[in-house]
């Protein structure tokens, strides 16, 4: 692979390696355990809107590259602010156009 020559001192293969270790230790060896503890963290920080946003955007994503990854559901109770936030996220999105 080549280096980046913008990037001085960029070598992606290192990258990917430390990348790839850093998730791996965070999943005490698992790197598939260390993605989904990554994506839990990431998602407690998020706001509700935002956790709607995401969370239609990687559904249309999923569809788009025919993934068979169920789709996450939400997680908040009916009736709740939190709900009716993570609903207007996820109805922020403009309709995808026919093709």
């Amino acid at each position: 692979m080549i280096d980046e020559p913008d990037v001085p001192g960029f070598k992606p293969v290192e990258r990917w390696q430390l990348e790839y270790h850093r998730i791996r230790r965070l999943g005490g060896g698992d790197y598939w355990e260390g993605c989904r503890l990554e994506e839990e963290e990431a998602r407690a920080k998020m706001t509700p809107y935002a956790l709607g946003l995401a969370d239609h955007r990687s559904l249309r994503d999923a569809i788009g590259q025919h993934s068979l990854r169920p789709p996450i559901g939400c997680p908040f109770a009916a009736g709740t602010r939190e709900r009716a936030e993570y609903e207007r996220g996820w109805n922020a999105l403009p309709p995808v156009p026919e093709p």
